[in-house]
């Protein structure tokens, strides 16, 4: 029995699949990094939307929604409070509180491997910065 050659038309339509499955595996990775990335910062700006709407109700209690003691930066009951409000996922760190805007001045939330870091400043407004982490961040203990 004699084999046939493969034909000149089948070599190259592999060679171009070949092509296309190593230009899109890449192109697919990049863009769905890019849409955690972005679910990421939506999150975190619903985070720092819920935390000043409690702000609100907390100043009508005459309470703080701000506990520099607590690792988290928040007062008893209120990240409960945010994940209910804002249906966050990740782990939120409110690193300080501006007393006389009643909102956020530093505020890190990270999800999965994203981190969003929230900053507000007089002169600026609010800044939003957002990293992958290659690695996991291990707590400080």
């Amino acid at each position: 029995m004699s084999r046939k050659p493969i034909s000149p038309f089948i070599i190259k339509v592999l060679i171009i699949l070949i092509v296309c499955i190593t230009l899109f595996v890449p192109v697919a990775g990049v863009c769905r990094l890019r849409l955690e990335a972005r679910y990421a910062l939506a999150e975190t700006k619903n985070a720092e939307f819920a935390l000043r709407l409690l702000a609100i109700e907390y100043y009508g209690k005459n309470d703080r929604i701000h506990d520099v003691l607590q690792p988290d930066g928040l007062a008893a009951g209120v990240a409960t409070q945010v994940r209910n409000l804002s249906g966050i996922e990740g782990q939120m760190v409110l690193g300080s509180w501006d007393e006389v805007r009643n909102a956020p001045r530093y505020l890190i939330y990270t999800k999965d491997k994203f981190v969003v870091i929230y900053e507000y400043e007089e002169q600026t407004g609010a800044y939003w910065r957002q990293y992958y982490q290659f690695q996991e961040l291990t707590a400080l203990e």
